[in-house]
């Protein structure tokens, strides 16, 4: 084999790259881009899904954290659990299930399948236990012993 043809053979062939479509601020705004995770929740009859905290959902759900912080409107540590879940509860297509005005009536179902929940979302809008107990400061002395009404 001669030095010519070796070196042709060593020629990487021009990468022809596909055309990318036109990135315009509409098309980001248009993107599906919620994440949805089924959870197994076999003490309700029905599936179960949880998705991604939308920019707002996560701003109004770190309000709830900083209230129950600083024990603000009788707000603890249930308060940010459930606020968590009926933020990230949904449809199989990741309508929510629940309205804020929910979260009382949330609060008396199974604690073990709010914890489940809960944890679910933590884990899919990267909440680590640390970021939540970081939120909620000393967790410990937060509940109140009053029924919460202000």
């Amino acid at each position: 084999m001669s030095d010519e043809a070796v070196c042709r053979q060593v020629q990487p062939e021009p990468v022809v790259e596909e055309e990318s479509p036109v990135l315009d601020g509409q098309t980001i705004l248009d993107a599906q881009d919620l994440a949805i995770v089924k959870v197994d929740v076999p003490e309700w009859p029905c599936p179960v899904y949880v998705r991604v905290l939308s920019g707002i959902e996560r701003d109004n759900w770190e309000q709830c954290v900083e209230k129950a912080k600083q024990n603000k409107d009788g707000m603890d540590n249930l308060d940010v659990l459930a606020g968590l879940v009926i933020r990230t509860v949904c449809d199989e297509v990741g309508n929510r299930l629940f309205a804020d005005e929910q979260t009382e009536a949330l609060k008396e179902k199974n604690s073990t399948v709010l914890i489940r929940l809960a944890a679910a979302a933590q884990k899919l809008n990267a909440l680590s236990v640390a970021d939540i107990e970081g939120m909620v400061g000393n967790s410990e002395g937060g509940r109140s012993d009053s029924s919460g009404s202000s």
